[in-house]
């Protein structure tokens, strides 16, 4: 399971936070949980260094999404309608591959 590389569980309806553990897939390059019903802050992900796209729009996520700026790989990322808070421009802002971002919808932002 460590060396899965894509995970793709958007359009499911998953609810609760999203697991800890999903920290631990560190060959993951793509992580798509969008259009779910997922709440609460992001856990941490930093230790997903290889991740290039980042699929987080349409589901209830809280908190702020400073530990974005360490995913140095990260090209495509969209956290669009959620619940985040704070600048969610700045920690996007110096990543060197970033090719499109998406944060609109995020009333609280």
């Amino acid at each position: 399971m460590f060396a899965l590389q894509s995970l793709s569980l958007d359009h499911n309806l998953l609810t609760g936070t999203i697991p800890d553990a999903i920290g631990e897939l560190t060959s993951l390059t793509m992580l798509d949980l969008g259009w779910n019903r997922l709440h609460g802050p992001l856990p941490n992900i930093t230790r997903l260094t290889g991740l290039s796209r980042l699929y987080l729009d349409h589901n209830y996520l809280n908190g702020t999404v400073e530990e974005l700026s360490e995913l140095t790989r990260l090209e495509e990322v969209d956290i669009s309608n959620n619940d985040f808070e704070g600048d969610l421009q700045a920690p996007l802002l110096g990543l060197p591959l970033l090719q499109s971002a998406y944060f609109h919808a995020n009333p609280k932002a």
